[in-house]
């Protein structure tokens, strides 16, 4: 896959190939990379494109400008208070809107949110949520929308909120619309690094992807398999996916040349 860039122009979204590693990177920084429709489109066409990508391990998601994203750009053809709109028109938006969630989470590869500014609401803290992992500058800040708004939460956070915040944390958070600073955020494993600013994210995140990606693509999509099926598992079905995941693995070339390797050393040991 070489270096791809959204249609449009400018892009809304650049996805560059480094690697194992692609980095999909929000570009519309003027609107603090809120999310319109055309933006959405080109993400979730980008997400497609790299599920398929079998030679990726990692996909970055980053963003340019001091804002992460500050969520659906309510001028847009998003938003759910058009003149005229019905609920079925608000519940066809909504479920388009959600693919975006459900294409991040869903992905094969380990993601990686690279979260430069704050990240606001579904569009921006949810997208930063659907992530595997997350490490944040330390100016980061994090918000729901209100209750106070008289709208519910959406984009998944109260799911996956609550897998790391717990049920009373996520329910004060949503119905207060209380900012959640980086350190509240480390706490509570929201994420799992902050750094003093964008250049030691980048390095941060590269740094990352390179141990990650020192072993297979394959390897790594199985492990992130493996994880996900244990989170809901009993013991014997999880004791079952990791033994057929090993045993895919102890029939590749890269295996048998790292135990070559391993069993050399032991012998000069």
């Amino acid at each position: 896959m070489t270096d791809t860039a959204a249609a449009g122009s400018p892009p809304l979204a650049v996805l560059r190939r480094e690697g194992a590693v692609a980095w999909l990177t929000l570009s519309r920084p003027r609107k603090r990379n809120a999310i319109n429709e055309e933006m959405l489109d080109t993400l979730l066409g980008l997400l497609a494109q790299v599920r398929r990508a079998r030679d990726l391990g990692v996909v970055v998601l980053a963003a340019e400008g001091p804002v992460f994203s500050a969520g659906i750009d309510f001028n847009s053809e998003l938003a759910m208070d058009k003149p005229g709109a019905t609920a079925f028109d608000g519940l066809d938006g909504a479920q388009r809107q959600h693919e975006l969630i459900s294409a991040v989470f869903g992905l094969p590869q380990v993601t990686i949110a690279a979260i430069q500014g704050d990240a606001v609401g579904g569009g921006g803290f949810g997208l930063a949520m659907a992530c595997d992992l997350r490490y944040a500058v330390e100016s980061a800040r994090f918000w729901m929308v209100p209750t106070s708004l008289h709208e519910v939460q959406d984009f998944g956070l109260s799911w996956l909120l609550q897998r790391y915040a717990g049920d009373a944390r996520t329910l004060e958070w949503v119905l207060t619309g209380e900012v959640i600073d980086t350190g509240t955020a480390l706490r509570h494993g929201l994420l799992q690094r902050v750094v003093p600013d964008a250049e030691a994210l980048t390095a941060l995140v590269s740094a990352k992807c390179a141990a990650i990606t020192s072993t297979t693509p394959d390897v790594v999509k199985l492990q992130k398999l493996s994880l996900r099926h244990g989170r809901s598992a009993s013991l014997s079905s999880q004791l079952d996916v990791e033994a057929l995941a090993s045993a895919l693995c102890f029939r590749t070339d890269e295996f048998a040349q790292a135990m070559a390797a391993a069993r050399g050393r032991l012998r000069k040991s």
